[in-house]
């Protein structure tokens, strides 16, 4: 789940926090919808977070789809979080939000927003706008 940073002046009030959990069930919804295609057809599922937790064993993952051999190098790291996994710490009103997610019974989303290590979640079939 994308992270807000405090510079942005992520707000989640009123309307708002609404607004963003029908935002996040839509992208969630699209996911769900990519999957379900991917299942069909000869596709690779690749996840941000799994990347963090294991960079090589992905990339090998990667190489092996599309037909290139073992890697006998370390992979280099590009990319760089912009901000801490504890979303508490980025996102301004954390606590409305998360009482809203909470309130809308949708433990899938509620589990990913409160979550403070890098983990790869399944795609949420709990959606409740």
């Amino acid at each position: 789940m994308p992270a807000c940073r405090k510079s942005a002046k992520s707000k989640a009030d009123g309307g708002r926090r609404e607004d963003f959990a029908k935002s996040v069930n839509g992208r969630l919804r699209d996911v769900r919808g990519l999957l379900d295609v991917a299942a069909r057809t000869q596709a690779l599922v690749c996840y941000h977070e799994a990347m963090q937790l294991s960079r090589d064993e992905e990339m090998e993952n990667v190489r092996r789809f599309i037909g290139l051999p073992p890697n006998e190098r370390p992979y280099a790291s590009a990319s760089t979080k912009a901000s801490d996994e504890d979303l508490s710490k980025t996102v301004h009103n954390f606590d409305k939000l998360r009482d809203f997610v909470r309130s809308r019974n949708n433990t899938c989303l509620l589990e990913m927003l409160t979550s403070t290590v890098p983990r790869v979640f399944s795609v949420c079939t709990d959606i409740a706008a």
